[in-house]
C-alpha cells in the first residue's frame, strides 16, 4: 500500500504513528520491519521508538516474534513556524492507474484582527463530480485551519461569482456547525453554464471587508470560456479592476490550468 499522510503539530514537532497491537493480550508478529525514509526532510531532530536506530536518513527498526503494544511513534522535529501552511508531496512515482494530487497552499500571516477569506467555486458546466470532491476536502481543510478571528464567505462561480444560500455567502466567523452547512452546500452544487474566471474573481474580490486582511481562493479549472481568456489580458484586467487583490488558487480537473491560475495569482 502506498499513501500520503499529514502528520499532526504540535509545535515544532509532527509525529507519525503506526498502530501495531493492543496493550492488553497483544499478538505476536513473527517477523517484523520498519523502515522510514526522512532524507527529504528538513529536520533538526528525529525522536525514535524504543530499539529503532537512524541511519542514513532512515529510521529502521526489526523485531522477530515481537509482541508491540501501543503504536510505534517517530516524531519528526523541524523549525518551522506552526503557523505556516504547507502541503507536502508524495515521493513515489505513480503507476497503473493511481492518481497523485499536487497542493500547493500558502496562507497569508496570521494578523491580530484576523484574515477573511472569500471562498468561490467554479460550477461551470465542465466542473465534474471528482473535481467536486477535491473542492469539498480542500475546503474542509482550509475552515480547519482558520482561527477565531478569521472569516469566510462561499461562492459559486460561473459568469460571475454569486454568494451562497443565506448567511454562508457573507463573511461570517468559522464555528462547527457553520463548516458543516459550508460542506453541505459544496455537496449540493449541480455544475452548469459558462465561465467568465475575471468577472468571478472581481465579484469574489468584492465581497471582502476592505478594511481587513483579505484573500480571494478560487477552486477550478481556471479556464475561462467567456470574457478574457488570454491569461496576460485577464491578469492586466485584474490588475486595474482590483488593485490589492490577493489571490490563491487551486486547480483542479481533467486538463485544468494551472499556468492561468499562477499567472493571475502573479497580480
Amino acid at each position: 500500500i502506498t499513501f500520503a499522510q499529514w502528520l499532526p503539530r504540535e509545535g515544532s514537532t509532527r509525529r507519525y504513528a503506526l498502530p501495531l497491537g493492543a496493550p492488553q493480550d497483544p499478538g505476536m508478529i513473527g517477523e517484523f520491519s520498519f523502515d522510514m525514509d526522512v532524507t527529504g526532510e528538513p529536520l533538526s531532530a528525529v525522536r525514535l521508538p524504543q530499539g529503532a536506530r537512524l541511519q542514513n536518513g532512515h529510521v529502521r527498526l526489526q523485531h522477530a516474534d515481537w509482541r508491540p503494544r501501543g503504536a510505534l511513534a517517530v516524531d519528526l522535529v523541524d523549525d518551522v513556524s506552526p503557523a505556516a501552511a504547507r502541503a507536502w508531496i508524495p515521493s513515489y512515482t505513480p503507476r497503473g492507474d493511481r492518481r497523485v494530487m499536487r497542493v500547493e497552499v500558502a496562507l497569508p500571516a496570521p494578523s491580530p484582527t484576523g484574515t477573511d477569506f472569500a471562498v468561490v467555486l467554479d460550477d461551470s458546466a465542465a466542473t465534474g463530480a471528482g473535481s467536486l470532491d477535491i473542492a469539498r476536502a480542500a475546503v474542509d481543510a482550509l475552515l480547519r485551519q482558520l482561527g477565531a478571528q478569521d472569516r469566510v464567505a462561499l461562492l459559486f462561480g460561473d459568469l460571475g461569482a454569486r454568494p451562497a444560500e443565506g448567511d454562508l455567502g457573507r463573511l461570517g466567523a468559522v464555528t462547527a456547525a457553520r463548516r458543516e452547512r459550508v460542506l453541505d452546500a459544496v455537496s449540493r452544487v449541480r455544475p452548469g453554464g459558462a465561465s467568465d474566471l475575471g468577472r468571478m474573481l472581481t465579484d469574489a474580490h468584492a465581497a471582502l471587508d476592505p478594511r481587513r486582511n483579505g484573500v480571494v481562493i478560487y477552486l477550478g479549472d481556471g479556464a475561462p470560456t467567456v470574457g478574457l481568456i488570454d491569461p496576460s489580458r485577464l491578469a492586466e484586467s485584474l490588475r486595474r479592476a482590483c488593485p490589492d487583490l490577493r489571490l490563491l488558487g487551486l486547480a483542479i480537473g481533467q486538463g485544468a490550468h494551472d499556468e492561468v491560475l499562477r499567472a493571475l495569482a502573479g497580480t
